[in-house]
């Protein structure tokens, strides 16, 4: 398996500057092998957010290295794995909250409880889920069953939320109409 490490030192305080790099380094995926040493899979564009996390850490004053790596044989078998691991625990938080968001729904509906309010809940809640999946496909070296899993979840859930979105609107549309929010025709 072809990859990036990045190796790096940042100053002990402050401390901010460790968790920015670690948050960084993992929201590009990357895979601790140790305190400071991380590998990225050799993809488009792996290199340059590397080197900019690099300058960011020269910027709060430490040291960081961007190397090209190699492994083979049981390395690379094990590099994949951890990768593939890390995806899979990804894929399967994803499918936490979309279960979440079905229990709300499910919630909402069992109640009648019908608004553009809650309407607007869930479609943020699902345009989050949206964003979260692109960012961990964007991860996603083996463009995994566990990436066409989650898509499907969101598709199905999609269809709820639109499934309610109806309901809403529909109510909305009974309540001018017993308002005489209607024209007469």
């Amino acid at each position: 398996m072809e990859g990036w490490l990045l190796i790096y030192r940042v100053p002990k305080e402050p401390s901010t500057a460790r968790v920015t790099i670690w948050r960084r380094t993992k929201q590009l995926g990357a895979l601790y092998l140790q305190q400071s040493v991380c590998f990225l899979p050799d993809r488009e564009g792996n290199r340059q957010a590397l080197d900019a996390v690099a300058g960011e850490v020269r910027s709060f004053g430490g040291e960081a290295h961007v190397l090209h790596v190699v492994s083979e044989g049981e390395e690379a078998r094990r590099l994949t794995r951890r990768v593939q691991e890390e995806r899979a625990a990804e894929y399967a938080e994803f499918h936490e909250q979309v279960g979440v968001l079905r229990a709300e729904l499910d919630k909402e509906t069992r109640a009648g409880k019908f608004t553009f309010a809650e309407l607007e809940d869930m479609e943020s809640a699902l345009e989050r889920l949206r964003a979260w999946l692109g960012r961990v496909e964007a991860r996603d070296v083996e463009n995994s069953e566990g990436y066409r899993d989650a898509a499907r979840a969101l598709a199905g859930v999609t269809e709820e939320v639109g499934a309610f979105a109806g309901q809403v609107y529909q109510r909305e549309a009974g309540a001018l109409r017993g308002q005489g929010g209607e024209d007469e025709a």
